[in-house]
C-alpha cells in the first residue's frame, strides 16, 4: 500500500468510492475543488494502482477540519483508514497545526474506536446531525 497525494486525475476514483462509502456524497465538483485546494491535505492509499481509501482535511490556521476518511468495503479491517489518518496528521503537523477536528456518527462505532485509539476526544455531541443520527465532534492536539 502506498499514500500519497491525491490529484485532479483521481477525482473520478475518489467520486466512486465516495457514493460507496459515504451516506452524503460529494459531488465531483466539490472533490475537484478540495483537490485542488492548497488548504486541503488530500491523501489516497493504493495498492497495484488501485484506491483503496482515502482522507482529507482542511487547514485552516492552526487547526484542521476532517473532512472524510473513507475506505472501500472489501479493503476493511485492513489498517487502511488508521494508516491514512496516522499520514494525515503527520501532514497537519508539517503544516503547524495544533488541533483536528472531525465528526462521526455516534452509530458508527468502528470509526469512534479508529479515532479514540489514535487520541481523539469526545468534545461534544451534535443532536441529529446526519438526519436522524447524532455525531460525536472529537477533537485531537496535535
Amino acid at each position: 500500500m502506498h499514500i500519497t497525494d491525491c490529484t485532479a486525475g483521481d477525482v473520478d476514483a475518489l467520486s466512486a468510492l465516495e457514493r460507496e462509502c459515504i451516506v452524503c456524497p460529494w459531488r465531483r465538483e466539490d472533490i475537484l475543488q478540495a483537490v485542488d485546494d492548497d488548504n486541503v491535505v488530500f491523501l489516497k492509499a493504493e495498492t497495484d494502482g488501485r484506491l483503496q481509501g482515502y482522507a482529507a482535511a482542511r487547514v485552516l490556521f492552526d487547526e484542521a477540519e476532517t473532512y472524510n476518511v473513507a475506505v472501500r468495503q472489501d479493503c476493511r479491517r485492513q489498517g487502511i483508514g488508521e494508516a491514512l489518518l496516522r499520514e494525515l496528521i503527520i501532514r497537519l503537523k508539517e503544516r503547524g497545526v495544533k488541533k483536528m477536528y472531525l465528526e462521526v456518527a455516534v452509530c458508527n462505532e468502528p470509526a469512534y474506536r479508529l479515532y479514540g485509539k489514535l487520541g481523539f476526544t469526545v468534545s461534544y455531541e451534535r443532536k441529529k446531525y446526519y438526519g436522524a443520527d447524532s455525531a460525536y465532534v472529537m477533537e485531537l492536539s496535535l
